[in-house]
């Protein structure tokens, strides 16, 4: 699972991945804000955390990844765990999502032989899109929408934003959600919180499984 965005410069990459090499050992995943090479074909060391899951938990069994993209830095974190943090080269621009399963048969991913295989299944994702300015407190239920500084633009034609959300500041339990206000009148009980920081949180629960070989 990777955040990406193309360039036609491979140093120039925007990407921040969750990755898991079926070859290697079971409990263990890479993490990388790419590029991971530079324009020699050097390994930077400080784009990529290769992290063991906590408790050495099989990534065969069902495991929830979640991905923080923030303005100057990606975490990381095995249900609910933090396995790795890089401010190294942290992807600043928007960015698509891409989850896939590949193997091109060169040096990392290997060659898979006829008759084995490798699967993944994924339960669930959500993602929480964020880019507004700090929250004012209970006196300032709104957030700013001016558009400039990294907060949210406003949609042209569009009244605002009638349901706010935060992330893991002041929630019972974290990477929770919390409203913050709710102008449909369908706010669920009992979820509240008082700030909102700019991130983006994609958690996802997967299971992978390889058979022999590798992908």
């Amino acid at each position: 699972m990777f955040t990406y965005l193309p360039n036609n410069n491979p140093q120039d990459v925007q990407e921040a991945d969750i990755e898991i090499l079926t070859a290697g050992p079971r409990d263990m995943v890479q993490y990388t804000n790419q590029p991971s090479q530079d324009k020699n074909g050097n390994t930077l060391a400080q784009a990529t955390v290769n992290s063991t899951n906590p408790g050495k938990r099989d990534w065969t069994v069902w495991n929830t990844y979640r991905l923080d993209w923030m303005p100057k830095m990606t975490s990381w974190y095995v249900n609910g765990e933090s396995v790795a943090n890089i401010s190294f080269q942290a992807p600043r621009d928007p960015s698509g999502l891409i989850l896939n399963m590949w193997s091109d048969g060169g040096s990392w991913t290997g060659n898979m032989s006829l008759y084995d295989e490798a699967y993944l299944q994924i339960q669930w994702i959500e993602v929480v899109y964020n880019t507004s300015g700090a929250y004012g407190g209970s006196g300032n239920k709104r957030r700013d929408e001016s558009g400039a500084g990294g907060v949210l633009e406003k949609r042209k034609g569009t009244p605002g934003c009638k349901v706010v959300c935060s992330v893991d500041e002041k929630v019972n339990v974290t990477g929770t959600p919390a409203l913050l206000y709710n102008n449909t009148g369908m706010a669920p009980a009992g979820w509240r919180g008082d700030r909102m920081g700019a991130l983006v949180w994609i958690p996802v629960v997967l299971v992978g499984g390889a058979v022999f070989g590798y992908l």
